[in-house]
């Protein structure tokens, strides 16, 4: 049926067997399905999304996968689980709860540079390598470890806690 408006209205279910192209806007109330067959489909967006992109299910819909990932994401903002990436700071979003950076198997975390600054308490556990550590305030080592200082080796068997100022 063609309208007075010139709306085309179909009032029934309506399979189309090839193409559709459309110029000017669509607007469909209710939900969209399908889009797709097989995995080999795909969607084309040459437009920008105006709206949230988001799950009908949360926690239930993957972005990407193992084997088909994205390539960058560019954000303001990244919210992983209990963890906000926003402009240069990584913070948890649960009140005083730890920040860790883990290593996995025998990888290290490097921090290539000398410029970390550390103003509360840092921890260290395992093998560390702190060369050319400059200490202002007061040091505390706990264990039982082999030091090296000016060439030779001191061993250290109970708390050594050294104050004042340790770059002389």
């Amino acid at each position: 049926t063609i309208a007075p408006t010139n709306d085309l209205v179909i009032n029934a279910n309506t399979a189309i067997g090839n193409s559709l192209s459309v110029s000017g806007n669509i607007s469909v109330d209710g939900a969209i399905n399908d889009i797709g067959n097989a995995p080999t489909d795909t969607v084309d967006f040459d437009a920008e999304f105006i709206n949230n992109l988001e799950p009908s299910n949360p926690g239930q819909s993957d972005l990407g996968s193992t084997t088909r990932r994205w390539q960058t994401a560019n954000l303001g903002e990244a919210n992983i689980s209990d963890v906000r990436i926003q402009e240069n700071y990584i913070t948890t979003t649960v009140s005083n709860s730890d920040l860790e950076l883990r290593a996995n198997g025998t990888g290290i975390i490097d921090i290539p540079s000398n410029d970390m600054q550390v103003n509360n308490n840092l921890s260290a556990n395992g093998t560390t390598d702190l060369q050319g550590l400059g200490i202002t305030g007061s040091f505390s080592y706990v264990g039982n470890r082999l030091l090296k200082t000016e060439g030779e080796l001191v061993n250290i068997y109970q708390t050594v806690t050294l104050t004042g100022n340790l770059d002389n």
